[in-house]
């Protein structure tokens, strides 16, 4: 990101799970996440206010869109997403229309940015709100955008974690781009978001600890440091995009 605003390109960031959800109704799990997270007020205002800190740092754009976190959702009286092991498990079915109206959000941006390169996540560790973005991402790459792929950072660092996405999506072909970063300025960013600090790294020491050691493996040096992309990507079991075209065109 910061190389491109280096080179000059425009670059905006969307921050597509940020609505503000119904805080009077809340699963145990979003409740226990909550108090992980210090208890603010709102929790969510709390996380755009972390994105729009990072962003600054960072001399980039940022947009809030109103989808809510996949630990918000539910169908009916159940809550979709109730565990850990379910929001990293696959996509419950009753979720598809979120994946529906991203889709069509993402090719309304196409046609009016047609020249636009899109990155979206790889879904490295299964988070269903980055499955949801990927498949969007991918359907959106059918119409003819330019999309590429980004690690999810920490997912990405877990056993398996890439092989195993790389798999699930029956990738052939697939190559990947390393491009050299700044990676202080990347902890100085990720630091902004001081809520999730302790729960994905512990501490702020073993965050940067942990960026600087998967830098440094991507960029194949001990003194250098990149970040991974990946392109051509096929997917054809996420799922049945065909039978919703009329979403996204």
């Amino acid at each position: 990101m910061q190389a491109l605003v280096v080179q000059g390109e425009g670059v905006l960031v969307l921050n597509i799970f940020a609505g503000i959800p119904d805080y009077r109704r809340l699963s145990p799990f979003a409740l226990e996440l909550h108090h992980a997270w210090g208890d603010p007020a709102d929790p969510v205002g709390a996380r755009r206010a972390e994105d729009e800190a990072a962003l600054r740092l960072l001399g980039v754009e940022g947009q809030t869109w109103n989808l809510v976190d996949g630990i918000y959702r539910f169908a009916g009286e159940e809550f979709l997403y109730p565990s850990r092991e379910a929001l990293f498990g696959p996509v419950d079915p009753r979720d598809t229309d979120v994946l529906f109206r991203l889709a069509a959000a993402f090719a309304g941006l196409h046609r009016s940015y047609p020249e636009t390169t899109f990155y979206a996540p790889l879904a490295a560790g299964h988070h269903v709100d980055h499955q949801i973005t990927r498949a969007a991402a991918i359907a959106l790459s059918r119409l003819g955008a330019e999309v590429i792929f980004y690690e999810d950072f920490p997912y990405v660092t877990e056993a398996a974690a890439l092989e195993e996405v790389r798999a699930e999506l029956g990738a052939v072909g697939v190559e990947s781009i390393t491009v050299p970063i700044d990676v202080e300025a990347k902890i100085a960013a990720i630091a902004q978001y001081k809520s999730q600090i302790g729960v994905l790294f512990e501490t702020p020491e073993q965050m940067a600890e942990k960026v600087r050691s998967y830098a440094a493996m991507v960029a194949g040096s001990t003194s250098e440091f990149a970040e991974r992309y990946w392109v051509s990507l096929k997917c054809d079991r996420l799922f049945d995009l065909k039978q919703s075209q009329d979403h996204f065109s």
